[in-house]
């Protein structure tokens, strides 16, 4: 019953922190959640009405945080105003949303099959061991919150910034995200890794769950840096309008590999700590795009001819205009003439915002990424 206003909300506020406002999202949130948590108290604790009552407090809560956005968006007089008579399915837009989304609800699905099987076979361990799971995957999804904020920056600015065409920010966008991605993840895991004990005893003092427990936060802690800077490479390359690939590698580093280390290594050694080593495979999917996108480019959803570069083993995502930092010459320059006359011209008239770089770009017969990189070189040496 209150899938429809959850799906309201999350796409109302996915519109606004497409603009940059990432506060009233959270705002509407914020009450939403005191509702539920009141109502909770009432219908429950108050009325006894058990599980009906938090269904219901579910329910009125999600109603209230969708009518919130919804009304945001209706009073917007910005450029996401949101007019109910003028709605309507335009065709392209509606194109671009499911090439993006449908990989990536792909990818969410993947996640769910993988932690079913194995959960099923955590449950073959008794009772302990699956309090102690538990117990441990909430205390990593307080640190999961940070890997997913940063997650959604990368993407949020990486789109405003490829949608501005103010591509030289695209690449900063990813060095800003994963050095906070880097600091914050690593900082979260070792303080998790350290107080193990003591955060899983807030769950549970029961020494055999604590045991359990330590046992998946010991093996997913230390790496889980790459956890996070996994999510903010999936960010950004969404963010330019990759989805596919992030689906693709986690088809691989999720779904392939961990079902294949189930009936393999954790067969052969039917253990927990066999079983949660097949966590760190996730950490390796930005590994894996990496050597899939090795000295290919692609066109994105505008035509902006994207190549990528690597610094120390990460894949980094760029703009054909970019150079390789390890060799630094230049990856996609083709031979036109810096000199030729009618390059100039429509290099001038864009810069000079009489033309888009698109126009400017097609004009010259060119690739978008390939125009830019040689008006900046023109400029260099002009």
């Amino acid at each position: 019953v209150g899938l429809p206003a959850s799906l309201v909300y999350n796409y109302g506020a996915a519109i606004l922190r497409a603009v940059g406002d990432t506060k009233r999202p959270l705002y509407y949130l914020t009450v939403s959640g005191l509702v539920n948590v009141v109502l909770n108290v009432a219908l429950v604790a108050g009325l006894r009405l058990s599980v009906a009552g938090v269904a219901i407090a579910t329910v009125v809560s999600e109603t209230i945080s969708a009518a919130l956005v919804l009304a945001s968006l209706i009073a917007s007089h910005g450029d996401v105003r949101f007019e109910p008579k003028k709605t309507r399915i335009e065709r392209r837009s509606l194109s671009m949303i499911l090439r993006i989304g449908i990989p990536a609800g792909l990818q969410s699905s993947m996640f769910s099959i993988s932690n079913v099987l194995i959960q099923s076979a955590i449950n073959s361990f008794g009772a302990a061991a699956i309090a102690g799971n538990t117990a441990a995957a909430s205390i990593e999804g307080f640190a999961t919150t940070v890997s997913n904020s940063i997650s959604q920056a990368a993407l949020t600015f990486s789109s405003q910034n490829m949608g501005a065409e103010k591509y030289a920010r695209v690449r900063r966008v990813l060095r800003v995200c994963l050095a906070a991605t880097f600091v914050g993840g690593l900082t979260l895991g070792l303080l998790i890794y350290t107080f193990g004990t003591p955060l899983l005893a807030l769950f549970n003092t029961d020494p055999a769950v604590i045991a359990s427990g330590l046992v998946r936060v010991r093996h997913n802690m230390p790496l889980y840096v790459l956890f996070c800077m996994q999510d903010t490479f999936v960010g950004q390359l969404r963010g330019v309008g990759y989805s596919l690939l992030p689906t693709i590698t986690s088809l691989s580093g999720i779904c392939l590999l961990r079902v294949v280390w189930l009936y393999t290594a954790f067969s052969a050694s039917p253990t927990l700590d066999t079983l949660y080593l097949s966590y760190p495979f996730l950490g390796g999917d930005a590994f894996r795009a990496r050597r899939l996108l090795r000295g290919r480019g692609a066109e994105n959803a505008e035509g902006v001819n994207l190549s990528f570069s690597f610094c120390h083993d990460f894949v980094v995502p760029t703009c054909g205009v970019f150079h390789r930092l390890n060799p630094p010459q230049a990856a996609t320059i083709e031979n036109v003439p810096l000199s030729d006359g009618g390059f100039s011209f429509s290099g001038t008239e864009w810069r000079a915002k009489k033309t888009t770089l698109k126009q400017a770009a097609e004009a010259c017969n060119m690739p978008v990424g390939t125009f830019y990189d040689k008006v900046r070189k023109f400029e260099n040496t002009a």
